[in-house]
């Protein structure tokens, strides 16, 4: 799906529980307006859900005010620690899936990865540009917020994945729709919120409460992916996506990356 398709309409949606976004959240999402301000058919909206600490609620509340917004056609998860190119988002709206993400890194450095293989030739390849030589080195040492499922088929850096986190994920509306209406029993029946409209009340729903999966414990953007699949639909990560993810420092990387380095 294109610009030249029919119109689109994302609501960017930012769960922020400490009330604040990091520097490159804004200015990432300062650079997105301006760059969707040149694409005819797609617009784009925004909302923050402040001091909630409870995250599966805050995705909730964003997912009922996506459906009783008849003109959205997309719901779009940036978490406020996350940095990102405007091109990301075009990549995620052109591949035309359902729920789609990029798997981000995850706030902690694996360093007994520096006993692989691919990851010595690094280290000991001089050849490469600083700058290239530390990102290298850092995406390897990091994990990603993704379950890989059965598939190992890759089209335009797009694979079929078990789950992937909401800290970048794209849902379209048609697949929020037929979640509520196949759990009418995760409908929320309430007669009035601070946060929601009585119309966004109508489509409330716990499409991202905690589950048990076989004994695991999943997080809820796992166990919203869960209930996707549960349904008989797919998930999908864009592994060539790199984000940047902020903690005591920052974390990013792509997987796509990571193969690339490995066939070196």
């Amino acid at each position: 799906m294109t610009d030249d398709d029919k119109p689109i309409k994302i609501l960017i949606a930012t769960p922020c529980y400490q009330g604040m976004c990091h520097a490159d959240y804004t200015l990432s999402l300062v650079k997105t307006f301006a760059y969707f301000q040149n694409k005819k058919n797609i617009k784009i909206a925004h909302k923050f859900i402040l001091y909630d600490s409870l995250v599966p609620r805050a995705r909730n509340y964003f997912s009922a005010m996506a459906l009783s917004d008849k003109t959205i056609t997309h719901l779009l998860f940036i978490d406020a620690d996350i940095g990102w190119l405007p091109e990301d988002i075009m990549r995620l709206i052109s591949h035309n899936k359902p729920i789609i993400g990029a798997a981000i890194a995850k706030k902690k450095y694996i360093w007994d990865k520096l006993r692989n293989e691919h990851v010595k030739q690094i280290l000991l390849d001089d050849s490469l540009p600083i700058e290239e030589y530390r990102n290298r080195i850092r995406a390897c040492l990091v994990e990603y917020a993704v379950n890989f499922g059965a598939s190992r088929e890759i089209k335009d850096g797009v694979l079929e994945v078990e789950h992937i986190g909401t800290a970048f994920m794209l849902i379209q509306r048609q697949a929020l729709e037929k979640l509520c209406q196949h759990y009418p029993e995760l409908k929320i029946r309430q007669s009035n919120h601070e946060l929601l409209s009585i119309e966004a009340l109508n489509h409330f729903y716990c499409l991202f409460e905690l589950r048990l999966q076989e004994g695991r414990y999943l997080s809820e953007d796992f166990s919203f992916c869960k209930r996707w699949n549960d349904l008989g639909g797919k998930i999908y990560a864009d592994l060539s996506i790199s984000l940047m993810h902020h903690g005591a420092e920052d974390y990013y990387g792509s997987i796509l990356g990571l193969d690339k380095t490995n066939r070196k």
